[in-house]
């Protein structure tokens, strides 16, 4: 399947936002995570010629097991062999984590 870098963008951004613990994707990090296109961009998403990047807010914890989870979804969209992906997880929604308390 070949995909325009729009396409892939929103493939990307549905695989990684249908992960458990995933509250929404985010552009925010020191380098902007964002695919550009003409007429409008995906955020949370940086497409380039060796790499995807997906900054990633989460609810949950571990971390590592969220992002795990967000790389392996990511990487069933990806046809190219060898291109690497990367997780960032930019944020934790506190306000959607669970009690303490139960």
């Amino acid at each position: 399947m070949t995909d325009t870098r729009q396409e892939f963008a929103k493939r990307v951004a549905t695989a990684a936002q249908s992960v458990p613990g995933v509250t929404r994707l985010s552009a925010q990090s020191p380098v902007r995570i964002r695919t550009p296109f003409p007429g409008g961009a995906v955020d949370g998403v940086r497409i380039e010629p060796d790499r995807v990047t997906v900054g990633v807010v989460i609810d949950r914890f571990p971390l590592i097991d969220v992002a795990d989870a967000v790389r392996e979804a990511v990487t069933t969209t990806v046809d190219t062999p060898g291109t690497a992906v990367r997780i960032i997880v930019v944020d934790v929604d506190l306000d959607r984590l669970p009690s303490a308390a139960g």
